[in-house]
């Protein structure tokens, strides 16, 4: 598999920035069911173009306005806030950003609101891929490893 990795500043102009690439292609159910994991690809207009999901549901996504979709992971997590979620743009021809807008956890699964944007910091629709984990190494065996960490900042940045 081929990643191209493009980073921007705020303004769209182009940067040398470090970055993290992480690859996963998951297939079947695993042995030792324990702990969550899901993802999904999903083209500017909600089809999904790839998924997994470790209870072998199947995950979807319903489009909304410009830039937000609704990706639903059927049967992962708790119902509280627990796990880690990621949200990545892909768009080899403008410089985007995609976050995680809205998160509502429940025993039936994860609900999960996710809003692009382009350079402008306006509403765009672009493909995004996302990825929910829950007491589950995302690469490696199929078993929880025995160790591992979330982290979820929520405060301002300085900056760039």
């Amino acid at each position: 598999q081929d990643v191209y990795v493009n980073c921007y500043v705020p303004s769209g102009a182009p940067a040398n920035s470090l970055f993290t690439v992480l690859y996963t292609s998951s297939s079947g159910l695993p042995t030792t069911p324990s702990g969550s994991y899901g993802y999904l690809n999903s083209d500017s207009s909600g089809t999904v173009l790839t998924q997994y999901n470790s209870t072998g549901a199947v995950n979807a996504v319903s489009k909304g306005a410009t830039g937000l979709w609704k990706a639903w992971l059927p049967g992962l997590g708790l119902s509280g806030n627990a796990g880690n979620l990621q949200v990545t743009a892909v768009d080899a021809k403008k410089g985007a950003r995609c976050k995680v807008s809205d998160w509502s956890p429940g025993t039936a699964g994860q609900t999960i609101v996710v809003a692009c944007y382009d350079a402008s910091n306006a509403p765009y629709d672009s493909e995004w891929t996302l990825s929910y984990s829950y007491l589950r190494a995302v690469h490696g065996p199929a078993f929880a490893p025995r160790s591992f960490g979330y982290l979820w900042y929520n405060g301002s940045l300085p900056p760039l």
